[in-house]
């Protein structure tokens, strides 16, 4: 939906815009740091005079913009980009709308306190219902029972009910109320009031209106995301857009975009906001998953409306100023990436690594990873891997997750695995054989902080095997063991395993044990 600028009578206020020149562009696409995939403009299509807004129909055969100072609506074949057919419609056409089967158009008119309903089947008009003074912008129900259309200088929305094209209720407002919007699931209208500084909220159950969310100065285009969780609305004192939660209709997060935001459309699935900027002349493509402006793309000259075909990959822009319609092409939307799988989590002394296989990466590239521990905060890890975790606490059981970053957001968070970190075991300084039926080991030993030590015990195993053949014990204080009844000219494995308590510990629970040794008895 797009809104008008000020709160007198249509035209002067089209007038107005048009004196908000922006340079012509030519098809450039800018981008913020982390850019959706490119954009590109690849068609403009000449249409009437002074284009204001845009729809497209369900099935993405024809975009219909309303050709405000031509008095007609220009119906574009979107598998050529022309116009098919022009249709004579009421004074001044502002907004458009298609119902959801597509048999029907409607325009306001806003010179003539009217509204065209036009038949997609002949592109004719079938009807016109008389509505509030100076209406400007319309929207239908998802069932298309019901058509909402804001009256700027009546201050209200009126109901028309589709079966009859009468007018069945009439709803106050705010001040010069402008853009409109349905939910999803048909229960809620949302409505700018762009000098009222308000977003009005009207419950279709008993068209009244259920609450008033504060917003900018100059608020126009409004849009509700596809799940119905956020709406959107340009602000055209401020240069932003504002996202409202439908929770609890609040401002959650401010967007800053060009100068003078004036209508805003959301992608099918939810993952972009595309807002006309008349100053800039430029379209800015906002993610939905960041709040942030992932790219700006220029085409035309003062743009206004703007609509997304059914499947996303078109963007239909209505260009004032320039009597065209560009068409977008928008790149497949990007996720964020798959969770991690098969991690694999590897203890060491105060660390940990995790290992894992990366899952799909959501259409672009994974920019980094990130963990956390237990319920923890989630920390940067980057791209090497396996991810080293440093700082850990010895013989402190940790749950650990990790989930892969790109433009979209935080992905989802893996299975969580378990890591539990020790002390370094001992290390054997010298092993070697000591006559023809022994070997002697001398190691060295730093026991974890706060436990009790008890004792070691020195193995001789059998040559890569874990069959062990003689072992020798010593004291706390002792570095060192004869291992016994070794066979003369016989090559063993020899590991020292250290014994203790933690602290709390009431009996021996804890050990260590060194890493392999060689030594071959002399014959």
């Amino acid at each position: 939906m797009v809104s008008v600028r000020v709160g007198r009578v249509a035209v002067a206020m089209l007038a107005l815009l048009v004196s908000c020149a922006g340079v012509l562009g030519g098809g450039v696409v800018t981008a913020s740091a982390d850019p959706d995939p490119m954009f590109s403009v690849v068609g403009t299509v000449s249409v009437g005079s002074g284009p204001y807004d845009v729809a497209v129909s369900p099935d993405g055969s024809r975009a219909y913009a309303s050709d405000t100072i031509g008095n007609s609506v220009s119906v574009i074949s979107t598998a050529t980009n022309t116009v098919s057919a022009t249709v004579s419609v009421g004074s001044s056409p502002l907004g458009v709308a298609v119902t959801p089967d597509g048999s029907r158009v409607y325009v306001t008119n806003t010179s003539d306190n009217s509204v065209s309903v036009i038949s997609t089947a002949t592109n004719t008009v079938s009807a016109t219902v008389s509505v509030g003074s100076s209406p400007r912008y319309v929207a239908v129900t998802p069932d298309g029972s019901r058509v909402y259309v804001t009256n700027g200088s009546s201050h209200s929305v009126s109901v028309i009910s589709t079966a009859t094209n009468t007018v069945s209720a009439t709803v106050s407002v705010g001040a010069s109320p402008s853009g409109v919007a349905v939910t999803p699931d048909g229960s809620r209208v949302y409505v700018t009031n762009l000098t009222g500084s308000s977003l009005s909220v009207i419950s279709t159950a008993t068209n009244t209106v259920s609450a008033t969310v504060s917003v900018d100065f100059l608020s126009g285009g409004v849009a509700v995301s596809p799940d119905g969780s956020r709406v959107y609305v340009t602000n055209g004192d401020s240069n932003s857009v504002s996202v409202i939660s439908t929770a609890t209709n609040t401002v959650s997060a401010t967007v800053s975009v060009g100068g003078y935001p004036f209508s805003v459309a959301v992608s099918p699935d939810g993952s972009r906001v595309y807002v006309t900027n008349v100053d800039d002349s430029s379209v800015s493509v906002i993610s939905t998953a960041t709040n942030t402006v992932s790219a700006t793309v220029s085409g035309g000259y003062n743009p206004s409306g703007v609509a997304v075909s059914p499947d996303g990959s078109r963007v239909y822009v209505a260009n004032y100023g320039g009597s065209s319609v560009t068409v977008i092409s928008a790149p497949a939307s990007v996720t964020a990436p798959a969770a991690p799988t098969s991690l694999v989590a590897t203890a060491g002394n105060g660390s940990a690594s995790i290992a894992f296989t990366a899952g799909a990466d959501g259409g672009s590239a994974i920019t980094k990873y990130q963990y956390r521990l237990g319920a923890g905060s989630w920390v940067d890890a980057g791209l090497t891997l396996p991810i080293a975790i440093t700082g850990l606490a010895n013989y402190s059981t940790y749950s650990i997750q990790v989930r892969a970053v790109n433009v979209a957001g935080p992905g989802a968070a893996s299975v969580a695995v378990t890591a539990r970190p020790q002390s370094a075991g001992p290390t054997i300084g010298v092993a070697y054989s000591s006559g023809k039926q022994g070997a002697f080991v001398g190691f060295g030993f730093t026991r974890p902080a706060g436990s009790t030590l008890v004792g070691f015990t020195v193995r001789a195993y059998a040559k890569g095997t874990t069959t062990v053949v003689s072992s020798c014990q010593t004291t706390p204080s002792g570095r060192s063991c004869y291992i016994p009844s070794l066979t003369s000219g016989t090559e063993y494995d020899i590991r020292v395993q250290a014994y203790f308590t933690l602290a709390g510990e009431t009996k021996v629970r804890s050990s260590l044990e060194s890493a392999t040794s060689t030594v071959r008895v002399n014959s």
